[in-house]
């Protein structure tokens, strides 16, 4: 999966790139971008020094993209539904049962958050800078 976008902001081996929205995008905040722009910011490992500034190139595998989404909605949704199956064999009641859905599905995403930094470390679920573009500098982007 490649996409270009914009080099914002610079930070040690990462950088920020910012990129316009595609219709894949929509309904989707995990940029962190919930505010209805069309611009969306994203983390990238910088393996060829780009700068800030610079019109970049960067690639995620396919494969670890799916991987990715699993991680953030795929566990929390099975623990939500392990812990409303296991309330109502245990309880009997579709409050507790409901109750104790979001408590785990709370959980995971608290767990998922704490280890946030070993998924960056692994660089496997972080897209990486692949090429800068000298010719899109200032004619692609009127990003700041």
């Amino acid at each position: 999966m490649n996409r270009v976008g914009k080099v914002i902001k610079e930070n040690g081996n990462f950088v920020v790139v910012e990129m316009h929205s595609t219709s894949a995008c929509s309904g989707c905040n995990h940029c962190g971008n919930g505010d209805g722009s069309p611009d969306k910011s994203i983390r990238a490992y910088n393996n060829i020094a780009a700068k800030k500034g610079d019109v970049v190139e960067i690639n995620m595998e396919n494969q670890n993209v799916l991987l990715a989404a699993t991680i953030a909605y795929g566990i929390p949704f099975i623990t939500f539904l392990s812990g409303v199956l296991l309330a109502d064999k245990l309880f009997n009641s579709e409050l507790v049962s409901a109750l104790s859905g979001f408590i785990f599905m709370a959980i995971s995403y608290l767990m998922i958050n704490k280890n946030e930094e070993k998924f960056y470390s692994s660089k496997k679920y972080v897209p990486e800078v692949v090429k800068i573009h000298q010719k899109y500098q200032d004619i692609c982007f009127n990003i700041k």
